[in-house]
């Protein structure tokens, strides 16, 4: 169908709708944002989870979007493992005759993609911003933005006789160049010294070759190299990962990014511990199942193992399906060593927290002991086992008095009795010396008359009976033995002395 405009309208013969005058400028003006100035429409970040939209204007197949005040829009909060890219879009939308600015939220996923721009009969969609959402972020810095309006297939500027103001672009590509070109200067002076040595002899076959080598047949480069660097970063068996455990106590898990496909021989994460252990304990990492943790030894788990807060390294073993601590974990070591407890000269180490202890415990080397009479002290200290209590032979129960025990040895000897005294004769005749009360029948006795008088000495051979007077030279007469001499009773004896109250002195022999 042929078609023209804008001619007046006779009679009403002429009438236009505004999607004519939209072809009529579309077809003057391209899709895109308007360069002047070049902070049109710019998004940029807060410090938070939102962004602004700046000032500016654009242009939709004709149709023409003004913000006349900066737009704040709000990023939905970040996932804990996963990322994602939202795209800022200008959304011209036909249905409700509009042109709105929008959040366009991206899916998780570990290499996330911004979405593709609608462009259909109900709406058209121009890119003015990538931002880049990472697992657990609480804010959008600058460097998470990457600016789509001079990208002609997303956004692009509009094309018409006016000037495009490009300061503000320039800026950012300089800031850009800068920290790139720092970044490969280090990279090209590491390749450098690598390759220097092939800087002789024919030195394009020598390039050749190591491009070739680095390639592969017909390679590229730099996918080879992010390739290289996203396994490495996903080897965990090479070097460990590191998270936060969740869950409670006992069982324990934990997100990476990138997240293990599989469990693998050698894996190994060091572990923020998010709670103590009370017992046996598991590990699920990533979803892949809860694995027993094992000590170095393998025995499963006991109480105090894992400490709160306390950062343990794990490592999996395929061949026993569990995860073994890399050391003893987090137990908590109480020591009680002190000095006294150490040898002197000699040192030691108390634990939490670890002290080094220098005994003074004295060497005391082989002690012998001589028993005596009373306890003898044991010195303290420290001794050999080369000591002893000193031994005599004659500890035997026939030297030892008859019911006398000593040191575990009772005696059996039984040895003579005596007793001694002084009594004053009778008054009245026949004056003898009576002495009672002894615990044993006497054989000897000796009596003793005052200073005067030699002693006389009385024997008697029987236990009990008269016996006759066996001796003793008297001084003078007045110590005589009467009746016959001394009369022997069980306890006791009767002397005839023949002198009147006359103090006796007396010994009586068993």
């Amino acid at each position: 169908m042929q078609k023209s405009s804008f001619f007046n309208s006779v009679s009403g013969d002429r009438k236009y709708q505004a999607s004519d005058f939209a072809t009529y400028f579309g077809s003057l003006l391209t899709n895109g944002v308007f360069p002047n100035p070049g902070t049109n429409l710019q998004v940029i970040s807060n410090s938070n989870m939102t962004v602004t939209v700046s000032i500016g204007k654009g242009w939709i197949n004709g149709y023409f979007y003004l913000n006349d005040s900066v737009l704040v829009l709000t990023i939905e909060v970040a996932d804990g493992t996963l990322k994602r890219i939202d795209r800022i879009a200008l959304r011209m939308d036909t249905v409700n005759r509009s042109i709105v600015a929008v959040v366009k939220k991206g899916a998780f996923a570990s290499t996330p993609v911004a979405q593709t721009l609608q462009r259909d009969a109900d709406a058209y969609e121009l890119a003015l911003a990538d931002v880049y959402v990472g697992a657990g972020v609480t804010s959008i810095t600058g460097a998470a933005i990457t600016d789509q309006r001079m990208n002609t297939a997303a956004c692009g500027w509009v094309n018409s006789v006016i000037q495009a103001d490009t300061t503000a672009i320039f800026n950012q590509y300089q800031a850009w160049f800068t920290a790139t070109t720092a970044a490969e200067q280090a990279d090209f002076t590491a390749w450098f010294d690598s390759v220097k040595e092939q800087l002789s002899g024919d030195v394009a076959s020598n390039f050749a070759a190591q491009i070739t080598a680095i390639n592969g047949a017909g390679g590229n480069v730099e996918k080879a190299n992010q390739a290289a660097v996203v396994s490495h970063i996903a080897d965990y068996v090479r070097q460990p990962a590191f998270a936060a455990t969740t869950g409670s106590a006992n069982t324990y898990a934990v997100s990476t990014t990138p997240a293990p496909v599989a469990l693998v021989d050698g894996m190994s994460i060091y572990l923020d511990i998010n709670a103590a252990n009370t017992g046996a304990s598991t590990l699920n990492w990533n979803g892949l199942g809860a694995i027993p943790i094992v000590d170095s030894k393998g025995v499963a788990l006991v109480s105090g193992k894992l400490n709160l807060n306390c950062i343990v390294g794990v490592r999996y073993n395929a061949s026993n399906a569990n995860f073994q601590l890399l050391g003893e974990g987090g137990d908590t070591l109480t020591g009680t060593l002190t000095a006294a407890d150490v040898l002197s000269g000699k040192t030691g180490y108390s634990t939490d927290p670890a002290t080094k202890i220098t005994g003074t415990m004295v060497n005391r080397g082989a002690v012998t002991i001589t028993p005596g009479a009373t306890d003898r002290a044991i010195a303290a200290g420290y001794h050999n086992g080369s000591g002893s209590v000193a031994g005599d032979a004659d500890l035997v129960a026939s030297n030892i008095l008859n019911g006398v025990n000593i040191f575990g040895v009772v005696g059996s000897f039984v040895g003579k009795r005596s007793a001694s005294g002084t009594t004053v004769s009778k008054a009245t005749s026949p004056y003898d010396l009576l002495v009672t009360g002894l615990a044993f029948t006497p054989s000897t006795i000796i009596l003793f008359g005052s200073p005067n008088i030699y002693q006389c000495c009385a024997y008697c051979p029987s236990v009990l009976g008269t016996s006759w007077f066996n001796g003793g030279n008297m001084k003078n007469s007045n110590f005589t033995l009467a009746n016959g001499g001394i009369i022997v009773s069980s306890g006791g004896f009767d002397a005839g002395v023949g002198v009147q109250s006359t103090s006796v002195n007396w010994l009586a022999i068993e």
